[in-house]
């Protein structure tokens, strides 16, 4: 189906995107960074064009990766980690269907924050509840999408979904908590390595 047909039914019939992404399988892999890199890149122009008074932010303190990691890193845990939990739990998605919907997921988002930059421009400190609020609603709004697909693409009531949203939640802790000791583990092999490494030539230099 047309990708800006795609993008309209997510904004006003997020169910029926869901349904045609799951039916059709018209999705194509290489359109997943261009999903996820154009809300990366709104997100960093947020960053740096967004007056510091109104996001506490100041733009030379911003480092870009994390910009992007803050963003793109909990979104593909997330589908990461619900499509293992569906694949266990009765699910009828694939890797390929939540990834296509995550991207689509990501369009509210994308939208949202490109008129909170506009917006920002007209607004001053007073009204920074307002400014924020309007933020607050581009990642609410992508939330639910979210756990709406996982309902919709799995076939899910919607306390089940509820339930495997949860151990999904689970999963990407117990997932950050497992890559941050493997991190954490290889920085200190590479430490011991390197201290031994000097040793030995210290005593060879003897």
């Amino acid at each position: 189906m047309n990708c800006l047909k795609m993008l309209l039914l997510i904004i006003y019939h997020p169910v029926e995107c869901m349904v045609i992404t799951k039916r059709e399988k018209s999705f194509r892999w290489w359109m997943i960074p261009i999903f996820y890199g154009s809300a990366a890149l709104v997100k960093c122009l947020y960053a740096y064009t967004v007056h510091f008074s109104l996001t506490g932010k100041n733009p030379q303190n911003i480092s870009v990766p994390l910009e992007i990691a803050v963003l793109v890193v909990p979104l593909l845990s997330w589908v990461i980690c619900s499509y293992l939990m569906t694949s266990l739990i009765d699910g009828e998605s694939t890797l390929k269907d939540q990834l296509a919907v995550s991207c689509y997921c990501t369009v509210p988002y994308t939208l949202i924050t490109l008129v909170s930059i506009v917006v920002s421009k007209f607004m001053s400190l007073q009204e920074a509840g307002i400014f924020n609020a309007i933020k607050s609603v581009a990642l609410i709004w992508m939330a639910v999408l979210l756990l709406v697909s996982l309902m919709v693409l799995n076939d899910y009531s919607i306390s089940k979904m509820l339930g495997i949203a949860l151990l999904s939640l689970i999963a990407v802790v117990i997932l950050w908590a497992v890559l941050v000791l493997l991190f954490s583990l290889t920085v200190q092999l590479f430490s011991l390595v390197f201290n031994l490494i000097r040793e030995i030539q210290m005593k060879g230099g003897l």
